[in-house]
Order: structure tokens, then C-alpha cells, then sequence
């Protein structure tokens, strides 16, 4: 299936951007800054959502973004900001200068993700069902020296405060 180069209800253009999108948004934002992604299409001459544009600029035509492979220290910085913040992608990203948060949210999933060890999901059949048992045995443990507790020292007061 070919996708459409234009959406038919708006006569906006999608898929690639040619080099000369490209240096009509580069030297829009030159010129004017960065205002408002909804509008500023149409006023730098492109036919793209304003929701394009920003992507197009953030990932791909900012100044200052890194391109080529990631070196092993960033890869390292990846994987234990991610041990730590999990899938937040910005958070991560504001750690390793250059490199943007779609970036590495696309090389975490292409490259890293299936170097982890053991997968969340088996982990946590594992470890789960242990701790459960372990819970519903320190829980009936609890129910049963408070009874017998209750059983050895009658008072109207605690049993209030065990039970209520």
C-alpha cells in the first residue's frame, strides 16, 4: 500500500521532506524564532502540520544534535537512567547533550531493551507469587498472635484498638 502524499482534507503534505522543506524551515526559524508550530507553516511557504514541523526541527534540523552511533559511555548512561526513570525518554535524553529523547527512546528499543537480563514480566511471575505467600503467611501469623494475645490479656480497650 502507497500512502497518500498529500491529506485529502486539509492539502497538507506527508512522508518525507525534500532539502528544500528543509532549508524553508531552517531559515524561517532563522530569521523569525520559534512562536507558534500551528501557524508557522504556512507563513515559512510549507505545506506541513505545524505538529510536522516541530518534529522535523526538534529531531533532525535543531543545531547542536549529534548524529551517528552512540558511543558505549552514552549506551551505559541509557540503560542505568532507565533502570532508574524507566521509559521517561526527556529525562534521559537532558543527561546526554546533543541526543534527542526520540533518539534514544528508538535505540533503547532497537538496541538495548533485549540485552536486559531477564524480561520485567518474568521477573515478576517469579518473584511475585513468593512474596504473596510469603504476606498471606505473615498475615495469618499477625491474626493469630493477636487473637491469642486478646485470648491472655482481656481488656475492653485494646480489643478496640486491634480490632477497630
Amino acid at each position: 500500500m502507497v500512502r497518500a502524499q498529500f491529506c485529502k482534507k486539509t492539502g497538507l503534505k506527508k512522508g518525507t521532506w525534500s532539502p528544500e522543506e528543509d532549508k524553508k524551515l531552517v531559515d524561517y526559524i532563522n530569521k523569525y524564532g520559534i512562536w507558534n508550530w500551528s501557524e508557522m507553516p504556512k507563513y515559512a511557504g510549507l505545506r506541513r502540520s505545524g505538529k510536522s514541523c516541530r518534529l522535523r526541527w526538534m529531531n533532525h534540523l535543531k543545531p547542536g544534535i549529534k548524529r551517528g552511533n552512540l558511543t558505549r559511555d552514552e549506551e551505559e548512561t541509557i540503560i542505568k537512567m532507565h533502570e532508574k526513570l524507566g521509559k521517561r525518554w526527556s529525562a534521559i535524553a537532558a543527561a546526554l547533550p546533543g541526543r534527542t529523547d526520540n533518539k534514544i527512546k528508538n535505540y533503547w528499543h532497537t538496541h538495548l531493551k533485549k540485552r536486559q537480563h531477564k524480561p520485567e514480566a518474568q521477573l515478576q511471575a517469579r518473584v511475585r507469587p513468593s512474596i504473596m505467600n510469603y504476606l498471606s503467611w505473615t498475615s495469618c501469623l499477625l491474626a493469630v498472635l493477636h487473637h491469642n494475645f486478646l485470648r491472655a490479656f482481656p481488656h475492653p480497650h485494646l480489643s478496640i484498638l486491634f480490632l477497630g
